[in-house]
C-alpha cells in the first residue's frame, strides 16, 4: 500500500545481511487489487482476521519472510513501510477501520513498538460514522501496550506519532466480541496485471478485473470459484480468450464459464474460474488474455495466500473399503489433517519398497460412513510371502495421536489446530468422531537375510461405523531391493537424552529402575539410527582426587564399569552408537558475567596444581579410549553456544585440552569463526549459520562440521517443529549429503517439561506440545516452539499412577520416524557414492552418467536450509527410488557384495583401577 499524499514515494530493494553488492533482476512495479472473501453469516474477512468463540480478532505481525504492508482493515495511512514494520515520524499515522462486523461489546487494542528513539505513539478510536477521535493514551517506549476501548461503537483505530516521534510499529491486534456464531478465518487473493495503471501508461484496452463474486470454501477440501470481468475501455469491439494456468502442478484450476466471447467497446463480459489450491507457499494462477485478432497476450496473475502444509490434499490413494466406509493410505512424510477429505485416486494395494536392514513406514487411514464416527478394534498383521518369508513380527502398527497447538511455533504453524505427532502403541478401541481421519502408523522392517524380490502381505482392520462392524483387508506389496544398507549408520549424531526427566515421568525410585527405562529409549534411538549424547552415562569413566599421608594428591580412576559395558553401546553387535561425549573434570562453566573458572580439588584453572591434575586426567581418558578404538566417536563438548565475550574462555579451555590430550576432539556449537581457528576440532553451527565456503575450508584442514536445529531458527528455515511441513527433518539429511557435513545434533530428545511454565508439577506433552523456555533467567511463559527438543514421548498414561512404570515402552514421534527416513536416504546416497568411486570405471557411460547425476541433490528437492526446499514428499521418494534402481543396476553389472561403511571393531581389554600420583607437591 502506498502512503497517502506521498508525491515522491520510493520503493527500495536491498539485502542488509550480505556483504558486497546484490543485483536484482527484472524488478517491476504493478498495480494490484485485493479481494477479501465473504463468509455467509459472518461477513468479509481478509488475511489475519478471524472469528473464534464469538470474538473477532484482526492483527498485523510483520515477518522478515512475508513482507507486505497490505491489510484489509487499513483505511488510510501516511506511515512508510520498511520490510516488516511501520516507521512513525513527523506525525505519520495509520488508520484502521473494522467495518461490517456485528460487534456486541467493547473490545481492546494492543500495539507493539519494536524500535524506539524518541516521542510518542498516540492511539485514538472512534465509531465508523463518527468524525471525532477519542484519545486512548500513548506509548513512549519499545514495549507492548494494551488499550481498553470505551464502547462497542469504538471500532476505528488511529495510531499517530507526534512531531518528535522516531519509532517503529512492529505489530498490533484489535479484538472485540461479536455475534458471529461460526468460527472462521479470513483470507484474500491479489490480482495483478502486466498492464500498468492507466495513469502511468495508456493502453491495454481489454483487461481482467475482479467481479467480487464467487464461492469460497474455507475447508480447503472443496473447490472454490472466483468471478471476473473482462473490461473493454477501447473504441472497438473485441473477441477474447482466457486461459488459467497454475504455477504449481498440484493446484487445480479451470475456467468453467465465459472462457471466450466478445466484449463490446465500453462494456464488460464475465468469466468464472474453479480452483482447488495446493498446500504450500503463496500460490499463483496465471490468467492469460488474448484480445482481438492480435497475437499479443496480456497476462494477469492471482496470488493466493499461502496454504499451510497441514491442509494439503494432493496425496494419498483410496483402497478397497467395506461398504459405507473409506480406507486410504499415504507415505510417511505427510502430516494428515484430521478433517481433510479422502483422496479420490484409487489403488488396489499399499505399495512400498525397501533395502535390506531398512525400516519403511506408511500411514493407513480409516474413515467412517458419511456423518458417522468410527471405532477401530482388532488389527491382525499377516506374514509377507515372496522369494522368502518376512514374518509379521517385523511389522509394527502404532496409533497416530494428535496434539493441539494453542500457539504456533512461527508463521508456518497454525494456532488452534490439531497436529499429528505422538505414535504410542495401539490401544483399542480407537474412537474417531464423524468425518475425521483415523490414521495408523505401519512400519515394515526388512531383515538383513531377506532375499530380493516382490512380496505380498497385509493386515486386517476390524472397525465399527454406522452401527455395523466390518473388516478391511488391506493388501501390502513390498519390493525388497537387492542391496543392503548398514544395520547401524556411520553418520555421527548427538541427541540429548536426559535420565532425570525419565526418572520423573516413569516415577522410578532407584538408579537401576531409571537405567531400565533409559535403555528402552536407547533401543528406540538405535533403531532410528541416532545416537544419544552419552549412552554409557550409568557406567561412565570417573575419577576422584585423593591425598596420601604426605599430602600428595593423586587420582583414583574407576574404569571397570565402562570396560564391562562399552561394547554394548558402541559395537556393531550392540547399539552401534556413533558418538560419545566424554566428561573432563575441572572445566569451567557459565557464560558472560556468570563465568566460573575450572576447579579441581580446590585448585583453580591456571595454577600449577590444577594443570598437573587436569593433564593427568585428560591424558588418561584419551589413552583409555584410544586403546578401545573409541576416539573417532569421542567428543569433548564442554561449552555451549558461546558469545564473542566467551571466546577467550573457550580458547583457554580448549588449549588446555589440546596440551594435555591432543587426540581428543574439541566440539563447539558455533560456526567456524576466525578468532577460534586452531582451538576447535568439530564446529557445530545452528543450521541458519551454516556457510558452505567457510565450513568446507575448515574440513579441508581436517576439522569436522556438525549442523544442528533447535528452537531457532524459525521459518522459513528447515526445523524440527511439530507444526512445520513433514519434509523438513527428512531433508536435513539431504542437506547433510549435499554439503558433505559430518554429523547432526539436536540438543534434547526428551524435553517434556519446563519448571518455569509448570512450577508445581510436570507438563503433559500430550496436552501441551509447546516446549517452554527454562533457565536463562526467564520467569514467565516464553515459547521455544512446538516439539522443540521432543522427539520421543513418555507413555501416554504416565500421569495416571505414581508407581514406577517399568513395563511400558518408549513412545516415538512422527518426526523421529521421518528423520530416520532421511538417514536411510543418506545411506542410499552414500552407498551409491561408494559404488561410483569403487566401480565407476567398469560401468557403461550411460550408467555412470545416471549414477553421477543422482548424486547431485536437485534444486527442486533442496537448495539450502533457508526455505529453498520442497514440501512435496513425492519428489523425495521418487528420487530415492531412482537411486535404489541404479544401485541395483550397478550390482547387476558388477556382481559383488554390498558395500557398507566401516564399523567399529571391539577390542578385548582387562578391567582395572588405575592409580597415579606425584610426589613433592
Amino acid at each position: 500500500m502506498v502512503p497517502n499524499g506521498h508525491t515522491t514515494t520510493q520503493m527500495r530493494v536491498g539485502q542488509w545481511e550480505v556483504e558486497g553488492t546484490c543485483t536484482f533482476y527484472k524488478v517491476s512495479i504493478r498495480q494490484a487489487d485485493a479481494l477479501a472473501f465473504d463468509t455467509p453469516g459472518v461477513g468479509v474477512l481478509g488475511s489475519n482476521e478471524k472469528i473464534e468463540d464469538g470474538v473477532y480478532t484482526s492483527s498485523f505481525t510483520g515477518s522478515l519472510y512475508t513482507t507486505t504492508n497490505y491489510h484489509r482493515t487499513i483505511a488510510n495511512l501516511t506511515a512508510p513501510f520498511n520490510t516488516n514494520r511501520f516507521p512513525i515520524y513527523n506525525g505519520a499515522y495509520i488508520q484502521l477501520a473494522h467495518s461490517g462486523i456485528p460487534f456486541t461489546g467493547a473490545g481492546s487494542f494492543t500495539v507493539n513498538i519494536g524500535y524506539y528513539t524518541s516521542g510518542n505513539l498516540n492511539v485514538f478510536c472512534k465509531g465508523s460514522t463518527a468524525t471525532a477521535w477519542t484519545s486512548l493514551g500513548s506509548v513512549g517506549a519499545a514495549t507492548t501496550k494494551k488499550f481498553l476501548l470505551p464502547s462497542t461503537a469504538c471500532t476505528d483505530i488511529m495510531m499517530q506519532g507526534d512531531t518528535s516521534s522516531s519509532l517503529q510499529v512492529y505489530s498490533w491486534e484489535f479484538s472485540a466480541p461479536c455475534s458471529g456464531t461460526t468460527d472462521t478465518t479470513g483470507d484474500q487473493v491479489m490480482l495483478t496485471s502486466d498492464c500498468p495503471p492507466e495513469s502511468v501508461s495508456p493502453g491495454c484496452d481489454v483487461m481482467v478485473l475482479f467481479n467480487h463474486g464467487g464461492t469460497y470454501n474455507h475447508d480447503r477440501n472443496s473447490y472454490s470459484t472466483l468471478d471476473f470481468t473482462v473490461s473493454n475501455s477501447g473504441s472497438s469491439n473485441a473477441n477474447y480468450n482466457v486461459n488459467a494456468t497454475p504455477a504449481d502442478s498440484h493446484t487445480q484450476v479451470t475456467v468453467t464459464s465465459g472462457a471466450s466471447g466478445s466484449v463490446k467497446a465500453g462494456q464488460t463480459a464475465s468469466f468464472t474460474i474453479k480452483y482447488l489450491l495446493a498446500a504450500g507457499n503463496a500460490q499463483v494462477v496465471y490468467l492469460t488474455l488474448q484480445a482481438g485478432s492480435s497475437a499479443v497476450l496480456t497476462e494477469s496473475w492471482l496470488t493466493f495466500s499461502a496454504i499451510n502444509n497441514l491442509y494439503d490434499v494432493s496425496y494419498g490413494e483410496k483402497l478397497p473399503s467395506p461398504l459405507g466406509s473409506t480406507v486410504w493410505w499415504c507415505g510417511s512424510t505427510y502430516k494428515i489433517y484430521q478433517y481433510r477429505t479422502a483422496p479420490t485416486t484409487t489403488a488396489s494395494s499399499v505399495a512400498v519398497s525397501a533395502a535390506r536392514n531398512e525400516y519403511e513406514s506408511f500411514q493407513l487411514v480409516v474413515r467412517g460412513a458419511s456423518g458417522q464416527g468410527v471405532s477401530i478394534g482388532q488389527i491382525i498383521v499377516h506374514d509377507f510371502s515372496g522369494s522368502s518369508t518376512i514374518s509379521a513380527d517385523e511389522v509394527t502398527v502404532k496409533e497416530v495421536v494428535y496434539v493441539h497447538t494453542e500457539q504456533a511455533s512461527d508463521y508456518l504453524g497454525v494456532a488452534g489446530e490439531w497436529w499429528p505427532d505422538p505414535l504410542p502403541p495401539v490401544e483399542t478401541p480407537i474412537r474417531c468422531p464423524a468425518d475425521t481421519n483415523c490414521p495408523l502408523w505401519v512400519t515394515l522392517h526388512v531383515p538383513e537375510d531377506t532375499k530380493a524380490g516382490s512380496y505380498k502381505g497385509g493386515l486386517d482392520i476390524q472397525f465399527t461405523t454406522a452401527g455395523s462392524t466390518v473388516t478391511a483387508s488391506v493388501t501390502i506389496t513390498l519390493q525388497v531391493y537387492n542391496f543392503t544398507i548398514p544395520k547401524h549408520t556411520s553418520l555421527m549424531s548427538w541427541f540429548g537424552l536426559g535420565s532425570g526427566v525419565l526418572q520423573e515421568y516413569f516415577h522410578t525410585t532407584s538408579s537401576n529402575e531409571t537405567e531400565t527405562v533409559f535403555n528402552k529409549y536407547l533401543d528406540h534411538m538405535s533403531a532410528h539410527r541416532i545416537a544419544p549424547n552419552n549412552p554409557i552415562q550409568f557406567h561412565d569413566i570417573w575419577g576422584d582426587v585423593q591425598e596420601d599421608a604426605n599430602g600428595n594428591e593423586y587420582w583414583v580412576y574407576y574404569l571397570d564399569e565402562f570396560d564391562k559395558h562399552y561394547k554394548t553401546y558402541f559395537d556393531d553387535d550392540g547399539y552401534g552408537f556413533t558418538m560419545y561425549t566424554a566428561y573432563l573434570q575441572g572445566m569451567g562453566s557459565g557464560q558472560g558475567d556468570e563465568w566460573v573458572p575450572g576447579d579441581i580439588n580446590g585448585h583453580v584453572f591456571g595454577t600449577s596444581e590444577y594443570t598437573k591434575l587436569f593433564n593427568d586426567y585428560a591424558s588418561t581418558v584419551q589413552d583409555f579410549l584410544d586403546k578401545r578404538g573409541l576416539l573417532p566417536k569421542t567428543i569433548i563438548y564442554w561449552f555451549d553456544e558461546p558469545s564473542e565475550a566467551d571466546y577467550q574462555h573457550v580458547k583457554e579451555g580448549n588449549e588446555a585440552i589440546n596440551d594435555a590430550a591432543p587426540k581428543l576432539n574439541r566440539f563447539l556449537t558455533e560456526e567456524p569463526i576466525e578468532q577460534l581457528y586452531g582451538y576447535v576440532d568439530t564446529w557445530s553451527p545452528v543450521i541458519s549459520n551454516y556457510d558452505y565456503m567457510s565450513a568446507s575450508a575448515r574440513q579441508a584442514k581436517g576439522e569436522k562440521i556438525c549442523t544442528y536445529v533447535c528452537c531457532c531458527p524459525k521459518a522459513p528455515y528447515l526445523g524440527l517443529f511439530i507444526d512445520h511441513p513433514a519434509t523438513e527433518l527428512r531433508l536435513w539429511l539431504w542437506m547433510t549429503f549435499k554439503f558433505n557435513t559430518d554429523a547432526i545434533l539436536i540438543w534434547s530428545a526428551n524435553y517434556w517439561t519446563s519448571s518455569v511454565a509448570y512450577p508445581n508439577g510436570l507438563q503433559n506433552p500430550y496436552d501441551d506440545p509447546m516446549s517452554w523456555v527454562s533457565g536463562y533467567g526467564v520467569t514467565t511463559h516464553e515459547p521455544w516452539g512446538n516439539g522443540d527438543g521432543r522427539l520421543f514421548y513418555p507413555p501416554r498414561h504416565w500421569d495416571e499412577t505414581d508407581k514406577p512404570i517399568l513395563d511400558e515402552d518408549a513412545v516415538d514421534s512422527m518426526r523421529v520416524e521421518i528423520l530416520r527416513d532421511g538417514i536411510e536416504d543418506w545411506e542410499y546416497l552414500t552407498l551409491l557414492q561408494q559404488l561410483v568411486a569403487d566401480r565407476g570405471d567398469s560401468l557403461s557411460d550411460d550408467l555412470a552418467a545416471r549414477a553421477k547425476e543422482l548424486l547431485t541433490v536437485p534444486d527442486d528437492i533442496f537448495v539450502d536450509a533457508r526455505g529453498e526446499f520442497t514440501w512435496d514428499a513425492s519428489l523425495i521418494t521418487d528420487r530415492r527410488n531412482a537411486i535404489a534402481e541404479v544401485i541395483e543396476e550397478i550390482y547387476d553389472t558388477n556382481a559383488g557384495s554390498a558395500l557398507a561403511p566401516s564399523r567399529l571393531v571391539g577390542i578385548v581389554v582387562v578391567p582395572f583401577v588405575l592409580v597415579t600420583c606425584w610426589s613433592g607437591m
